[in-house]
C-alpha cells in the first residue's frame, strides 16, 4: 500500500502535537517506529529510545528526513541509570517532557519464555513513568 494510502499516516504533515516532546521507548523497529513517525508527522518533537543504536539512528533520519525534529538515545529501559539519563538529555535538548509511549518490551513470542525479561519490561514501563515525573 502506498505511503499516501496508508490511514495510519497522513499524506500532509498535522500540528495536532506541534511542539509537544514525547518520548517513545522500543522506537527502533516496528511498532515504536510507526508510533515514532505519526507523532512527528503530527508535530511532535520525538525522543527515539532503544538499544539497537543503528536502527534508531535510521528512524531518526526519515523522520528529520520528512521535516520532523528528533533526537535518539540509546536507552536500556531495565537499566535506571539509562531511564534518567534518557528523560535528562530530553529535558536539556527540548526544555520539557509532554508525554511517553513506553512501547518498550521483551519478545514473547521466542521458544524460550523468560519472566525475567518480562518482569524487566513491565518494570522498565513503570520506571520511565517514574523518571519523568516531576
Amino acid at each position: 500500500m502506498p505511503i499516501s494510502e496508508n490511514p495510519l499516516r497522513p499524506p500532509e504533515r498535522t500540528a495536532r502535537l506541534q511542539d509537544k516532546v514525547v518520548i517513545v521507548t522500543g522506537a527502533s523497529s516496528g511498532l515504536g517506529a510507526a508510533v515514532a513517525m505519526v507523532l512527528a508527522n503530527d508535530g511532535a518533537k520525538v525522543v527515539l529510545a532503544a538499544r539497537r543504536q543503528d536502527k534508531g539512528e535510521e528512524v531518526l533520519r526519515r523522520i528529520v528526513s520528512s521535516g520532523g525534529d528528533g533526537l535518539f538515545i540509546r536507552t536500556d529501559v531495565t537499566r535506571r541509570d539509562d531511564l534518567e539519563n534518557m528523560v535528562a538529555r530530553t529535558v536539556e535538548r527540548f526544555g520539557c517532557l509532554d508525554g511517553a509511549v513506553n512501547n518498550a518490551a521483551c519478545n514473547l513470542r521466542s521458544s524460550y519464555f523468560n519472566l525475567r525479561d518480562l518482569t524487566a519490561s513491565l518494570s522498565g514501563a513503570h520506571s520511565v513513568q517514574h523518571c519523568s515525573s516531576p
